[in-house]
């Protein structure tokens, strides 16, 4: 009997192997690794709601890779400049993500905590300009450049 780990690990594999042969035949721009993984996780919340047994733990290791795919996606699409923000957009992906798991989990603190940590942080922004905060904001977006390269973008870090 196949465990639910081997499925899942099947799972991811054989649909990174269809969005690789459909990326490039189709020749569309996706993340074959994120679209398994994505699909994976999708379908076995799904089969959860419907009361199928399924070991939430995987699912939610599964939803955090996604989380970060997503963060590191976001990371190389915007500017420099926004990696002031990229704390309070991970912790939000994840507090989304936490909430996706657990619809009954909805802490008002943590979603008021987020939105203090985003406005503070849109104040640094907003003075990179100024002496006071351009400091900051080059040690914020600087946060993992003074690691060795081989423990940056989460190579072993």
């Amino acid at each position: 009997m196949m465990t639910l780990t081997l499925t899942v690990l099947l799972s991811v594999t054989s649909l990174f192997a269809v969005f690789l042969a459909a990326k490039s035949l189709l020749k569309i721009k996706i993340c074959p690794l994120c679209a398994g993984v994505f699909i994976t996780w999708t379908a076995l919340l799904v089969m959860s709601w419907l009361g199928y047994a399924v070991d939430r733990t995987i699912v939610a290791v599964l939803v955090g890779e996604s989380v970060v795919g997503l963060y590191h996606l976001a990371e190389k699409k915007f500017k420099e400049e926004w990696g002031v923000f990229r704390l309070p957009f991970l912790l939000s992906l994840t507090l989304a993500a936490i909430f996706l798991l657990d619809a009954e989990r909805r802490p008002l603190s943590a979603i008021v905590f987020l939105a203090i940590l985003w406005l503070l942080l849109a104040l640094v922004h907003a003075w990179r300009n100024y002496p006071a905060g351009r400091g900051l904001v080059k040690k914020l977006i600087a946060c993992c450049r003074d690691l060795p390269a081989d423990r940056q973008a989460g190579n072993g870090g």
